[in-house]
């Protein structure tokens, strides 16, 4: 097969019913109504990969103030007071609680900087 007949052969595979593909640009001309007008064609094929996610738990403690763990969650993760205080109460309240979920680095750069103002914090996989 000669490289004109390949090229032939790669151009009807590639025809369609309403229009060609431009060889080389990635666009598609219409061919309705007699009118060549270029037309963006959409790549579906992409793939993405997931990230796997973490808890980033903060733990109830005798030793820290609600007032510090309000503040430490609201440096840390950029909360308003009210969501701080909602993550701090479940703390007391329960033991434990969710302070958000996110990937592996983020949440083990979060759990870190609440430990730097004294929190037990911990991480672990969704």
């Amino acid at each position: 097969m000669t490289r004109d007949e390949g090229r032939e052969t790669r151009k009807k595979k590639t025809d369609e019913d309403e229009g060609t593909r431009d060889e080389g640009r990635g666009t598609m001309h219409d061919k309705r109504d007699g009118a060549s007008k270029p037309r963006t064609v959409t790549v579906l094929e992409e793939q993405r990969t997931h990230l796997p996610l973490y808890k980033v738990l903060i733990h109830n403690d005798d030793v820290n103030t609600m007032d510090h763990v309000v503040g430490a969650l609201m440096q840390v993760f950029k909360l308003k007071r009210q969501s701080s205080e909602r993550i701090m109460m479940e703390a007391h309240d329960n033991g434990l609680a969710l302070c958000t979920v996110e990937p592996f680095e983020k949440a083990e750069f979060h759990r870190d900087q609440l430990q730097s103002f004294s929190l037990f914090a911990t991480i672990e996989p969704e």
